[in-house]
């Protein structure tokens, strides 16, 4: 767990907030992309693309430590 909140607290702000909402959600609520996009005043593809690139950040930053 300790490592995980490492990671993610190395990825820029902007992608951090877009994997919290889409994975960890509002309480037992995960967005939508279309949700997400919404909430931070972009398109639901902008969204996918910042997930991708998180996920890709994080799963990289999970490999080194």
């Amino acid at each position: 767990a300790e490592r995980f909140k490492y990671a993610m607290a190395q990825l820029p702000e902007r992608e951090r907030v877009v994997l919290t909402l889409r994975y960890l959600g509002d309480g037992d609520r995960k967005m939508t992309l279309k949700d997400v996009g919404v909430e931070l005043g972009i398109s639901g593809e902008a969204v996918r693309l910042r997930e991708v690139t998180a996920l890709r950040k994080l799963q990289e930053l999970m490999g080194d430590l």
